[in-house]
């Protein structure tokens, strides 16, 4: 899945009138002095004069002649095409660095977030633990995971079976856990599940193991 890349955006060509103007001094007091976007100069003191010729024009207009609706017109088109070239600019330097992207004065994207592919856990190791009855379970989570679910099932000899058994879980933040009061000479299976940020859980293969 391709991640969208965080962006400036051109939201401001739909605005009105009075909107465009307001936002035009919002960007141009957000990129004055602003340290990551020296290559914006030039094209600021662009900005600047068209906004300004803006503000008067769009005073003007208000008493109803069509010339002035007409010079408001073409003003409000220079202060557009500035912010256009500013946003290019922005985009081009920030290179999707969303902080540098908030310190603008653009609406940019919305914040997205790579998606967590969970994977099983790795290298599950079941060995015999210190006193009779005891297994200990050791197993690698991956990247992403929110915890580990161990859990075993007492199982008929040679029937390994996943849908309708009884599992015993043990949630546990380690990757190891002791199984206790197990019976002895009974076969187990056992398997380790990760638990993902979304609520995903994946199982490994199960083990089995004859309790001793």
């Amino acid at each position: 899945m391709k991640i969208k890349t965080d962006k400036a955006l051109l939201s401001f060509m739909s605005l009105s009138e009075a909107k465009v103007s307001t936002f035009a001094s919002a960007v141009i007091a957000a990129l004055t002095g602003n340290d990551n976007f020296p290559q914006a100069a030039d094209e600021l003191v662009t900005m600047v004069k068209a906004q300004n010729a803006y503000v008067i024009a769009l005073a003007a207009s208000k008493d109803g002649s069509r010339v002035q609706a007409a010079e408001k017109n073409v003003s409000k088109a220079a202060v557009l095409e500035s912010l256009r070239i500013l946003c290019g600019i922005v985009n081009f330097v920030a290179q999707g660095d969303r902080v540098m992207l908030l310190g603008s004065g653009f609406n940019i994207s919305k914040e997205t977030v790579a998606p967590v592919v969970i994977e099983p856990a790795k290298n599950v190791i079941v060995a015999y633990g210190a006193n009779s009855g005891e297994l200990d379970i050791t197993a690698k989570g991956v990247a992403g995971n929110k915890g580990l679910v161990f859990e075993y099932a007492l199982i008929a000899v040679g029937n390994v079976e996943t849908e309708n058994v009884n599992w015993i879980s043990k949630p546990s933040s380690a990757s190891r856990c002791t199984l206790v009061n197990l019976p002895v000479g009974q076969t187990v299976q056992i398997r380790v599940g990760i638990a993902g940020a979304r609520k995903q859980l994946v199982y490994t293969t199960p083990v089995l193991k004859l309790v001793a």
